[in-house]
């Protein structure tokens, strides 16, 4: 899935159903986004704090 389909699919107002492709794309975009924070985390973690 792309995340045009998916936009359009949640802006559209339809709900994700279980077991969907939308779902599966829904939770791919979760693991991302922890993965981004954590190491914005990890990052921020080994700065100096002056």
């Amino acid at each position: 899935m792309k995340l045009e389909d998916f936009l359009a699919h949640v802006n559209s107002g339809k709900r994700i159903v279980d077991p969907s492709e939308e779902l599966e794309y829904c939770s791919y975009l979760t693991q991302e986004a922890l993965k981004v924070t954590m190491e914005r985390l990890s990052w921020q973690a080994c700065q100096p704090a002056w």
